[in-house]
């Protein structure tokens, strides 16, 4: 169960502990208003907000003042307050916002690109006194606690593991500006970018999945550390580092010779560019996979899950790689920090592409309950502390780098596949295929049948739940078929609906009824586990 606190703000989100109760306080109230379409009055806003009705009216005259510049208004009538906002301008906006102008970010940034400062140097900078700057450290130290890190020393400094400074500061940036904008004043962003853009630290299997302003705020933060004498995280000794690692830093100096790497040094950028290649090259994990017996071990469950859920939900053969490696990540992540909390990879807000998982969950249950109860074993067997937020950012991540996951679920589970036939022509049958799927869009997938007569032979070669025709069929089918009726306001589209809806719910209950069946076997084969035999040397190819 997740628990809220008195501003509608997850509680879990530790982060929102550095932020001043004022800056809190306005933000759940413009979070309620921006989610409401319709008018909502001063009580409702007070219930939403869990905030008083006097709190309310002065922070609305506060952010009025707030949304001037943007052109923004908070229109006032009889029926409540409605947030009006240019149609450019999204709640992130004030989420980037919300992160930039606090104190306590503000901070952690300055020491970010300074490395570390004095007390004085910190009251100075942001005109604080020694007890308000106390007072924010205060904060700071206890939400960067369960992120391993901590603001200590003299001079003060961010301190911990490199990987976590790093993790948390590219997050960090990556909410804090936009693609517009560029924080790092000691690198060149056309420089970095077209350095990026020329020797992709990724492959192609993995192009389509990576976000480019989180891997442009990654390298830069990783360039950032290493020109203040901070370098890459150590990599556990394997044939993994002692081989490959080299291989790729000497293939980089190659083909980095004459690059125009300005104020950049060329060992920091073949450190950083190599050890990041090396995260994101599929070919490195297969090799690892063949001669590395620990990563085989690591793995298998993951490619039984892989295997298992293709059978059982019906998917095609899909590029995994990219996901397989990701889970790894996450799973060695929290299989390191056993014992330690491990928080999320955000700090203040998740990706807003995070809303996919939800969309899963009400409209995918099996699927997702599948998937995560899988999760759930793994973890547990390694000894990691399951909470319902970490088997959701699992999930997160295999939806994030699977190729056309939710497509496929919804064809398996949502949709008709439809074929339709034409006694007059193909390019009236196309036009069907036209009124049909301007009627239906996504519900339908329509193939057009190219034969100008239908015979039980021809229908054998094709996939299909349903048989739609321009005129009456009266062989047998192995599947049902409607004849497509038009009458004088066009195609009969009511009966069609009623038989696409028809074979929907029974490809659902029909699907729903083999994961039942094999979830009941599954139980079974809790006394006889499967054996390595399901870990077959195909994944190496």
């Amino acid at each position: 169960m997740l628990n809220w606190d008195n501003y509608g703000i997850l509680k879990e989100i530790i982060m929102w502990q550095i932020l001043s109760e004022k800056d809190k306080k306005k933000y759940a109230l413009l979070n309620a208003l921006y989610r409401k379409y319709d008018p909502i009055t001063i009580q409702s806003l007070s219930e939403v907000s869990h905030l008083s009705q006097r709190s309310v009216l002065n922070y609305l005259d506060e952010l009025k003042v707030d949304l001037f510049p943007l052109s923004g208004e908070i229109y006032s009538s009889n029926e409540g307050m409605k947030l009006l906002l240019p149609d450019s301008i999204g709640m992130d906006y004030f989420q980037r916002k919300l992160l930039r102008e606090s104190i306590g970010f503000q901070l952690l940034e300055y020491l970010f690109f300074q490395g570390e400062a004095s007390c004085s140097e910190l009251q100075e900078h942001f005109f604080l006194s020694s007890s308000s700057l106390e007072r924010i450290l205060k904060k700071i130290r206890k939400s960067l606690e369960p992120y391993h890190l901590k603001v200590s020393g003299s001079p003060l400094a961010v301190r911990g593991q490199e990987f976590f400074i790093r993790r948390f500061y590219t997050r960090y940036f990556f909410e804090a500006y936009s693609q517009d904008e560029w924080p790092f004043r000691n690198l060149d962003k056309e420089n970095v970018h077209r350095l990026l853009k020329t020797h992709p630290p990724y492959c192609h299997e993995y192009s389509k999945f990576i976000k480019s302003q989180e891997i442009l705020f990654q390298f830069a933060v990783s360039l950032t550390r290493a020109q203040k004498g901070h370098f890459h995280p150590v990599y556990p000794v394997s044939f993994f580092t002692e081989k490959k690692l080299p291989e790729i830093r000497q293939e980089l100096r190659q083909s980095l010779t004459g690059f125009p790497l300005g104020a950049l040094s060329l060992d920091t950028v073949l450190d950083e560019l190599s050890f990041m290649k090396l995260q994101y090259t599929t070919e490195y994990y297969k090799e690892r996979l063949e001669k590395d017996p620990g990563f085989q071990e690591s793995t298998r469950e993951l490619f039984r899950l892989i295997e298992e859920t293709t059978d059982l939900f019906q998917l095609p053969p899909s590029k995994y790689w990219p996901f397989l490696i990701e889970l790894y990540k996450l799973l060695q992540l929290h299989v390191k920090g056993k014992g330690h909390t491990i928080l999320p990879d955000y700090l203040l807000f998740r990706s807003r592409d995070f809303i996919i998982v939800t969309h899963h969950q009400l409209e995918y249950p099996f699927f997702y309950t599948y998937v995560t109860s899988y999760f759930k074993e793994i973890l547990i067997s390694r000894g990691v502390t399951v909470s319902e937020g970490l088997l959701e950012e699992f999930y997160y991540t295999l939806l994030c780098y699977s190729e056309d996951l939710t497509s496929h679920l919804f064809r398996n589970f949502k949709s008709c596949s439809v074929l339709l036939y034409s006694h007059l022509s193909q390019n009236h049958a196309q036009a069907v295929r036209d009124v049909l799927i301007a009627n239906f869009n996504s519900m339908i997938d329509v193939e057009i049948y190219n034969e100008s007569v239908l015979t039980t032979e021809e229908l054998e070669r094709y996939q299909y739940d349903l048989l739609v025709s321009t005129s009456s069929v009266e062989m047998d089918t192995k599947s049902d078929v409607l004849y497509l009726h038009f009458h004088e306001k066009g195609y009969q589209i009511s009966s069609i609906y009623k038989a696409i809806s028809t074979v929907v719910d029974k490809k659902k209950a029909d699907q729903m009824k083999r994961i039942k069946n094999y979830m009941d076997k599954k139980e079974t084969l809790k006394e006889h586990p499967l054996t390595e035999a399901t870990f077959t040397t195909q994944y190496w190819k």
